[in-house]
Protein backbone atom coordinates (compact mmCIF):
# COMPACT_ATOMS: atom_id res chain seq x y z
CA UNK A 1 0.00 0.00 0.00
CA UNK A 2 2.77 2.35 1.04
CA UNK A 3 4.53 1.62 -2.39
CA UNK A 4 1.08 2.29 -4.25
CA UNK A 5 0.38 5.16 -2.54
CA UNK A 6 4.24 6.75 -3.53
CA UNK A 7 3.50 5.88 -6.80
CA UNK A 8 0.55 7.69 -6.78
CA UNK A 9 2.46 11.08 -5.81
CA UNK A 10 4.05 10.85 -9.04
CA UNK A 11 0.47 12.08 -10.46
CA UNK A 12 0.85 15.50 -11.81
CA UNK A 13 -3.31 15.79 -13.26
CA UNK A 14 -4.63 15.23 -10.34
CA UNK A 15 -8.13 15.25 -10.12
CA UNK A 16 -10.38 18.23 -8.21
CA UNK A 17 -13.70 17.28 -6.86
CA UNK A 18 -16.58 18.41 -8.28
CA UNK A 19 -17.96 19.89 -5.36
CA UNK A 20 -14.85 22.36 -5.01
CA UNK A 21 -15.23 23.86 -8.56
CA UNK A 22 -17.73 26.55 -9.62
CA UNK A 23 -19.04 27.30 -12.95
CA UNK A 24 -19.37 31.07 -13.97
CA UNK A 25 -21.22 33.03 -16.52
CA UNK A 26 -17.65 33.96 -17.98
CA UNK A 27 -16.07 30.98 -17.89
CA UNK A 28 -18.49 29.70 -20.32
CA UNK A 29 -17.95 31.81 -22.63
CA UNK A 30 -14.11 31.76 -22.84
CA UNK A 31 -14.59 27.97 -22.85
CA UNK A 32 -16.77 28.28 -26.01
CA UNK A 33 -14.69 30.67 -27.81
CA UNK A 34 -11.77 28.20 -26.76
CA UNK A 35 -13.43 25.27 -28.44
CA UNK A 36 -13.95 27.39 -31.56
CA UNK A 37 -10.49 28.63 -31.69
CA UNK A 38 -8.74 25.44 -31.16
CA UNK A 39 -11.70 23.64 -33.83
CA UNK A 40 -10.68 26.61 -36.57
CA UNK A 41 -6.60 26.38 -36.49
CA UNK A 42 -7.01 22.45 -35.92
CA UNK A 43 -8.62 22.57 -39.23
CA UNK A 44 -6.30 24.71 -40.69
CA UNK A 45 -3.57 22.66 -39.79
CA UNK A 46 -4.93 19.31 -41.32
CA UNK A 47 -5.87 21.58 -44.38
CA UNK A 48 -2.35 22.42 -44.78
CA UNK A 49 -1.03 18.81 -44.06
CA UNK A 50 -3.57 17.22 -46.91
CA UNK A 51 -2.72 20.45 -49.39
CA UNK A 52 1.27 21.02 -48.86
CA UNK A 53 1.49 24.36 -50.30
CA UNK A 54 4.25 24.82 -53.64
CA UNK A 55 7.47 26.25 -52.61
CA UNK A 56 9.73 27.53 -55.64
CA UNK A 57 13.03 28.26 -56.23
CA UNK A 58 15.32 29.66 -59.01
CA UNK A 59 18.68 27.74 -60.25
CA UNK A 60 20.83 28.54 -63.20
CA UNK A 61 20.21 25.79 -66.17
CA UNK A 62 23.77 24.66 -66.96
CA UNK A 63 22.84 21.23 -68.26
CA UNK A 64 25.06 21.18 -71.45
CA UNK A 65 23.45 17.58 -72.66
CA UNK A 66 19.74 19.24 -73.38
CA UNK A 67 21.32 20.91 -76.02
CA UNK A 68 19.89 19.96 -79.61
CA UNK A 69 17.44 17.34 -77.95
CA UNK A 70 13.65 17.74 -79.01
CA UNK A 71 11.05 19.75 -76.78
CA UNK A 72 7.23 18.98 -77.63
CA UNK A 73 4.92 22.38 -78.54
CA UNK A 74 1.37 21.53 -78.61
CA UNK A 75 -0.59 23.77 -80.91
CA UNK A 76 -4.58 24.56 -80.89
CA UNK A 77 -5.18 27.34 -83.41
CA UNK A 78 -7.85 28.78 -85.40
CA UNK A 79 -7.24 31.08 -88.50
CA UNK A 80 -10.19 32.85 -89.75
CA UNK A 81 -9.94 34.00 -93.35
CA UNK A 82 -7.02 31.28 -94.21
CA UNK A 83 -8.03 28.16 -95.49
CA UNK A 84 -6.33 24.73 -94.37
CA UNK A 85 -5.11 23.67 -98.20
CA UNK A 86 -2.49 26.74 -98.17
CA UNK A 87 -1.91 26.89 -94.37
CA UNK A 88 1.65 24.85 -93.15
CA UNK A 89 4.02 24.79 -90.08
CA UNK A 90 7.94 25.61 -90.52
CA UNK A 91 10.35 25.12 -87.91
CA UNK A 92 14.03 27.43 -88.47
CA UNK A 93 16.38 27.31 -85.14
CA UNK A 94 20.16 28.57 -84.85
CA UNK A 95 21.60 25.13 -85.27
CA UNK A 96 20.47 25.80 -89.50
CA UNK A 97 17.72 23.06 -89.03
CA UNK A 98 14.91 24.52 -91.77
CA UNK A 99 11.59 21.74 -91.62
CA UNK A 100 9.24 22.99 -94.14
CA UNK A 101 5.57 21.64 -93.62
CA UNK A 102 5.85 20.13 -90.47
CA UNK A 103 2.03 18.86 -90.51
CA UNK A 104 2.65 15.31 -89.94
CA UNK A 105 1.11 15.64 -86.08
CA UNK A 106 -1.13 17.85 -86.63
CA UNK A 107 -4.84 17.66 -87.83
CA UNK A 108 -6.18 20.96 -89.74
CA UNK A 109 -10.02 21.37 -89.57
CA UNK A 110 -12.06 23.00 -92.58
CA UNK A 111 -14.44 26.13 -91.77
CA UNK A 112 -16.45 28.81 -92.56
CA UNK A 113 -16.33 32.37 -92.07
CA UNK A 114 -19.16 31.93 -89.37
CA UNK A 115 -16.94 28.70 -87.91
CA UNK A 116 -19.08 25.87 -88.45
CA UNK A 117 -17.61 22.66 -90.60
CA UNK A 118 -17.30 22.42 -94.21
CA UNK A 119 -17.00 19.07 -95.59
CA UNK A 120 -13.58 18.24 -96.90
CA UNK A 121 -14.74 17.75 -100.52
CA UNK A 122 -15.91 20.76 -101.16
CA UNK A 123 -13.74 22.84 -103.45
CA UNK A 124 -11.75 25.94 -102.13
CA UNK A 125 -12.83 29.05 -101.70
CA UNK A 126 -11.65 32.09 -100.45
CA UNK A 127 -14.30 32.41 -97.42
CA UNK A 128 -13.15 29.66 -95.07
CA UNK A 129 -10.61 29.36 -92.45
CA UNK A 130 -8.56 26.24 -90.60
CA UNK A 131 -8.57 24.87 -86.98
CA UNK A 132 -5.17 23.02 -86.52
CA UNK A 133 -4.53 21.06 -83.52
CA UNK A 134 -1.63 19.08 -82.45
CA UNK A 135 2.15 19.01 -82.16
CA UNK A 136 5.50 19.91 -83.22
CA UNK A 137 9.04 19.02 -82.17
CA UNK A 138 11.33 21.73 -82.04
CA UNK A 139 15.23 21.60 -80.78
CA UNK A 140 16.13 23.24 -77.58
CA UNK A 141 17.88 26.13 -78.88
CA UNK A 142 16.59 29.58 -79.94
CA UNK A 143 14.52 29.85 -83.23
CA UNK A 144 11.08 29.97 -84.09
CA UNK A 145 8.01 27.84 -85.92
CA UNK A 146 5.49 29.80 -87.62
CA UNK A 147 2.36 29.65 -89.73
CA UNK A 148 1.90 31.03 -93.16
CA UNK A 149 1.50 29.67 -96.80
CA UNK A 150 5.11 29.60 -97.67
CA UNK A 151 4.81 25.95 -99.00
CA UNK A 152 1.84 26.84 -101.62
CA UNK A 153 2.58 30.68 -102.53
CA UNK A 154 1.24 30.01 -105.79
CA UNK A 155 -1.98 28.58 -104.85
CA UNK A 156 -1.93 31.13 -101.97
CA UNK A 157 -1.72 34.13 -104.95
CA UNK A 158 -4.35 32.62 -106.73
CA UNK A 159 -6.85 32.62 -103.93
CA UNK A 160 -5.55 36.05 -102.62
CA UNK A 161 -4.31 38.36 -104.95
CA UNK A 162 -4.34 40.98 -102.39
CA UNK A 163 -2.30 38.90 -99.98
CA UNK A 164 -3.35 36.48 -97.09
CA UNK A 165 -4.88 36.99 -94.02
CA UNK A 166 -3.66 35.13 -90.95
CA UNK A 167 -5.49 36.66 -88.01
CA UNK A 168 -5.98 33.60 -85.62
CA UNK A 169 -7.27 32.75 -82.07
CA UNK A 170 -4.60 30.77 -80.55
CA UNK A 171 -6.88 28.31 -78.36
CA UNK A 172 -4.21 26.65 -76.54
CA UNK A 173 -0.30 26.85 -76.60
CA UNK A 174 2.10 24.99 -74.19
CA UNK A 175 5.61 23.47 -73.93
CA UNK A 176 7.05 20.14 -72.49
CA UNK A 177 5.46 16.82 -72.95
CA UNK A 178 3.53 16.93 -69.78
CA UNK A 179 0.99 19.31 -68.35
CA UNK A 180 1.04 19.55 -64.27
CA UNK A 181 -2.17 20.54 -63.16
CA UNK A 182 -0.59 21.48 -59.56
CA UNK A 183 1.34 24.27 -61.14
CA UNK A 184 -1.37 25.73 -63.23
CA UNK A 185 -2.35 28.28 -60.24
CA UNK A 186 1.56 29.42 -59.73
CA UNK A 187 2.67 28.90 -63.25
CA UNK A 188 2.58 30.43 -66.07
CA UNK A 189 2.20 26.95 -68.29
CA UNK A 190 -0.19 28.44 -71.16
CA UNK A 191 -0.52 32.23 -70.81
CA UNK A 192 -1.10 32.94 -74.55
CA UNK A 193 -5.13 30.34 -74.45
CA UNK A 194 -7.67 32.89 -75.60
CA UNK A 195 -5.26 35.50 -77.25
CA UNK A 196 -6.45 36.65 -80.07
CA UNK A 197 -4.37 38.48 -83.20
CA UNK A 198 -6.77 40.76 -85.48
CA UNK A 199 -6.01 43.86 -87.40
CA UNK A 200 -8.10 45.96 -89.23
CA UNK A 201 -4.78 46.62 -91.81
CA UNK A 202 -4.13 44.25 -94.57
CA UNK A 203 -0.56 42.31 -95.13
CA UNK A 204 0.49 42.23 -90.67
CA UNK A 205 2.26 40.17 -89.68
CA UNK A 206 2.07 38.96 -86.10
CA UNK A 207 5.32 38.21 -83.87
CA UNK A 208 5.50 36.37 -80.65
CA UNK A 209 8.47 36.71 -78.73
CA UNK A 210 8.69 33.38 -76.15
CA UNK A 211 10.73 33.28 -73.29
CA UNK A 212 10.82 30.10 -72.01
CA UNK A 213 11.57 29.10 -68.34
CA UNK A 214 12.07 25.11 -68.03
CA UNK A 215 10.29 23.94 -64.64
CA UNK A 216 10.75 20.89 -62.35
CA UNK A 217 7.70 19.57 -59.51
CA UNK A 218 9.14 17.77 -56.99
CA UNK A 219 6.03 15.98 -55.44
CA UNK A 220 5.35 13.98 -52.69
CA UNK A 221 4.55 10.61 -54.74
CA UNK A 222 6.25 12.01 -58.48
CA UNK A 223 8.19 14.43 -60.04
CA UNK A 224 7.77 15.86 -63.32
CA UNK A 225 9.83 18.39 -66.02
CA UNK A 226 7.74 20.95 -67.72
CA UNK A 227 7.64 24.30 -69.20
CA UNK A 228 6.08 27.81 -68.54
CA UNK A 229 6.77 30.84 -70.79
CA UNK A 230 6.52 34.56 -71.12
CA UNK A 231 5.35 36.16 -74.03
CA UNK A 232 5.36 39.67 -76.10
CA UNK A 233 3.72 40.34 -78.87
CA UNK A 234 4.46 42.49 -81.88
CA UNK A 235 2.78 43.28 -85.27
CA UNK A 236 4.53 44.36 -88.21
CA UNK A 237 2.70 45.83 -91.43
CA UNK A 238 4.38 44.07 -94.66
CA UNK A 239 4.62 46.10 -98.00
CA UNK A 240 2.67 44.26 -100.78
CA UNK A 241 4.72 41.36 -102.50
CA UNK A 242 5.63 39.66 -98.53
CA UNK A 243 3.62 37.32 -97.52
CA UNK A 244 2.34 37.75 -93.87
CA UNK A 245 2.85 34.94 -90.98
CA UNK A 246 2.38 34.28 -87.86
CA UNK A 247 5.77 33.90 -85.86
CA UNK A 248 6.80 32.66 -82.89
CA UNK A 249 10.65 33.45 -81.94
CA UNK A 250 11.46 31.18 -78.84
CA UNK A 251 14.15 31.13 -76.20
CA UNK A 252 15.23 29.25 -72.99
CA UNK A 253 16.22 31.13 -69.86
CA UNK A 254 19.71 30.28 -68.76
CA UNK A 255 17.06 29.92 -65.25
CA UNK A 256 15.56 26.85 -64.21
CA UNK A 257 12.60 27.17 -61.71
CA UNK A 258 11.81 24.09 -59.36
CA UNK A 259 8.46 23.99 -57.41
CA UNK A 260 8.09 21.29 -54.40
CA UNK A 261 5.78 20.38 -52.20
CA UNK A 262 6.26 21.63 -49.14
CA UNK A 263 4.22 18.99 -46.77
CA UNK A 264 6.02 18.22 -43.34
CA UNK A 265 5.74 14.95 -41.66
CA UNK A 266 2.85 13.35 -40.10
CA UNK A 267 5.42 13.50 -36.90
CA UNK A 268 5.13 17.28 -37.13
CA UNK A 269 1.50 17.55 -37.79
CA UNK A 270 0.85 15.56 -34.19
CA UNK A 271 3.42 17.97 -33.00
CA UNK A 272 1.31 21.16 -34.62
CA UNK A 273 -1.86 19.86 -33.18
CA UNK A 274 -0.58 19.06 -29.59
CA UNK A 275 0.77 22.84 -29.59
CA UNK A 276 -2.60 24.14 -30.90
CA UNK A 277 -4.70 21.92 -28.05
CA UNK A 278 -2.65 22.99 -25.42
CA UNK A 279 -1.57 26.43 -26.43
CA UNK A 280 -4.78 27.49 -26.36
CA UNK A 281 -6.17 25.70 -23.43
CA UNK A 282 -3.95 27.35 -21.43
CA UNK A 283 -4.19 30.84 -22.81
CA UNK A 284 -7.75 30.34 -22.29
CA UNK A 285 -7.19 29.03 -18.59
CA UNK A 286 -5.35 32.23 -17.94
CA UNK A 287 -8.09 34.44 -19.44
CA UNK A 288 -10.53 33.03 -17.03
CA UNK A 289 -8.99 33.06 -13.94
CA UNK A 290 -7.75 36.45 -14.82
CA UNK A 291 -11.00 37.51 -15.13
CA UNK A 292 -12.33 35.75 -12.22
CA UNK A 293 -9.98 37.27 -9.89
CA UNK A 294 -10.25 40.66 -11.61
CA UNK A 295 -13.98 40.51 -10.56
CA UNK A 296 -13.81 38.72 -7.27
CA UNK A 297 -11.96 42.57 -6.89
CA UNK A 298 -14.17 44.79 -7.90
CA UNK A 299 -16.67 43.03 -5.53
CA UNK A 300 -14.51 43.07 -2.65
CA UNK A 301 -13.70 46.77 -3.60
CA UNK A 302 -17.85 47.77 -4.08
CA UNK A 303 -18.27 46.08 -0.85
CA UNK A 304 -16.02 47.76 1.02
CA UNK A 305 -17.06 51.09 -0.13
CA UNK A 306 -21.10 50.03 1.12
CA UNK A 307 -19.78 49.24 4.68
Amino acid sequence: MRGQKQWRNADIFRRIPKDLTEATTSGAIISIACIIIMSLLFFGEVVSYVFPRVNSDVVIASDEREIGKKMKVSLDMTFHKLPCEILSVDIIDVLHNHQVGSMKNIKSTRIDLKGKTIDPKTPVTPNEGCIIVGYIEVAKVPGNFHISSHTKPHEAARLFPEGINVEHTIRHLSFGSTNVKTLRKVAQLSPLDGRKGTSKRKNVMYQYFLEIIPTTYKGVLFSSDTYQFTSQMSKISLHPGHMPAVFFDYRLSPLSVQYSSGRVSFTHFLTYVCAIVGGVYTVCGLLSRFVHVSYAQIQKRMLGKGD
